[in-house]
C-alpha cells in the first residue's frame, strides 16, 4: 500500500528570515548541439563530466535567498546542473547532449502578480544567462529548453508548491516531525500500511531502497508493523 500526504500550502507572502515556506527550486532540462566550454574547467577534464555548481559565495547564496523573501526569483541564483549524456550517451542523439538543471531559489507565488508564461521563460533565460557567463560557448549551443516553476511541478507531478521534498530541509519538518509528528517510523495508524517515501524519512536525500531495506530489518527484528 502507499500513502500520499501532502502539507498544506503555505504563501511566501510576509515570511521573515526566521521562517520557511515550500521548497523554493525550479528545474530546467535544456537540449544541446555540443558539450559546453567552461571557462574554469579544461576541456576533458574529469571535472567537467560530474556534478557542476554555480555560486562565487556564502554571501552570493544568502542574496539568492533574501530575494525569494521578497516575492522574486534569485538575481544572482544557485545552479546544481550536470549533463548525464557524457555518462550514458544513450540519453541524447549521437553528438548531441542533455543537461538538468536545479535553481534555488524560486518563489512559488511572485510578489509582482504569481507566474505568467512571459516570466516562466523570462526566468529560465535568466538561469541560462547565468550558465552561459561561466562557459565559451553555452548560449550558442542551446537547442531547446524545458522550463519547470514550482507551478509546473505541482500541476504534473502533484508536488504541493513544487516542494520535492514534500516539506523543508528544516528542524521544525525533519526526522521526528516527518511527515507529522508521531508517524516517523514508516508505520501507520492502518494494519499494514507504511509509509516509503522522501515525505516521512528523517533524511530526505537517502534513497528509496535504503528506506525499504530498513523497512525490512525493522520488520525481521518485530520492530515494524503498520496499525500494531
Amino acid at each position: 500500500f502507499f500513502l500520499m500526504i501532502r502539507r498544506p500550502p503555505r504563501s511566501t507572502q510576509g515570511v521573515s528570515s526566521g521562517s520557511s515556506d515550500v521548497y523554493k527550486r525550479q528545474y530546467l532540462n535544456i537540449a544541446l548541439d555540443d558539450l559546453p566550454i567552461w571557462k574554469s574547467i579544461p576541456e576533458g577534464d574529469p571535472a567537467g563530466t560530474g556534478d557542476l555548481h554555480i555560486t562565487q559565495s556564502i554571501e552570493e547564496m544568502e542574496g539568492a535567498y533574501d530575494d525569494w523573501k521578497d516575492g522574486r526569483w534569485s538575481q544572482f541564483p544557485y545552479v546544481d546542473m550536470c549533463i548525464p549524456s557524457i555518462n550514458d550517451p544513450t540519453m541524447a542523439p549521437q553528438g548531441k547532449h542533455y543537461m538538468s538543471v536545479f535553481v534555488q531559489y524560486v518563489p512559488y507565488n511572485l510578489a509582482d502578480g504569481g507566474w505568467t508564461e512571459e516570466k516562466r521563460l523570462e526566468f529560465g533565460k535568466h538561469v541560462m544567462g547565468r550558465i552561459g557567463s561561466y562557459s565559451e560557448n553555452f548560449n550558442d549551443i542551446i537547442k531547446h529548453a524545458e522550463i519547470r516553476t514550482p507551478k509546473e511541478l505541482e500541476k504534473e507531478v502533484g508536488l504541493t508548491e513544487g516542494n520535492i521534498f514534500q516539506g523543508e530541509l528544516t528542524m521544525d519538518q525533519l526526522m521526528f516531525n516527518r511527515p507529522i509528528p508521531g508517524y516517523a517510523q514508516y508505520k501507520t495508524p492502518i494494519k499494514n500500511l507504511y509509509m516509503l517515501s522522501l515525505i516521512h524519512i528523517s533524511e530526505p536525500t537517502r534513497l528509496l531502497s535504503i528506506s525499504f531495506a530498513v523497512l525490512c530489518v525493522e520488520k525481521k527484528r518485530g520492530g515494524g508493523g503498520g496499525g500494531g
